[in-house]
């Protein structure tokens, strides 16, 4: 379960960076940091939908706490669902039209290959088999609106990795709210 205290300092740091955040001067590092903690505050938030509990819990513990913290490598971040499903959410943030890059060396972001190349970098090997194999919802970056996105836009996998029905996506879908 989330701690409360995870969750306020989270959203401690995120107010402390807007008070000093000017998007009209603010670096492409300030800009992606502040991405960064807007979407970790929110994973952090107990979510409620369509009467099923959602509780996130992070399991990297390393998200930027202020808008010139170092540039860190890999998947912004990686959470454990406590009422799944989904048991896990793999989270990449953006800052306003900023997409995903789709020349990695291990392929487009949020794929399959460049997830599990990073997964057992951040979570060691038995952790990221895990996460590996679980229920995935991949959602192009531009077809998000208002923090949401429509079904037909995600394309969900269970927790073998295979591809599942569109029929399904209500009950696992976690809404992402601003």
């Amino acid at each position: 379960m989330v701690t409360k205290d995870a969750a306020e300092k989270a959203a401690q740091h995120l107010d402390d960076a807007l008070k000093n955040f000017d998007p009209l001067t603010a670096t492409n590092k300030q800009k992606g940091n502040l991405g960064e903690m807007a979407s970790h505050n929110n994973m952090l938030k107990p979510k409620s939908v369509n009467g099923k509990n959602y509780n996130l819990k992070d399991l990297l513990g390393d998200p930027p706490t202020g808008l010139n913290d170092k540039i860190k490598k890999g998947i912004d971040g990686i959470y454990e669902n406590t009422t799944p499903p989904p048991k896990f959410v793999i989270d990449e943030a953006k800052y306003g039209k900023s997409t995903l890059n789709q020349k990695t060396r291990s392929g487009p972001q949020m794929s399959d290959n460049w997830v599990k190349d990073r997964l057992e970098k951040q979570l060691g090997v038995d952790k990221a088999d895990e996460v590996a194999h679980a229920h995935k919802e991949i959602v192009p970056t531009d077809k998000v609106t208002n923090g949401n996105y429509k079904p037909k836009h995600a394309q969900t996998y269970d927790d073998l990795g295979s591809p599942t029905s569109k029929n399904d996506w209500d009950a696992n879908h976690i809404p992402i709210q601003p």
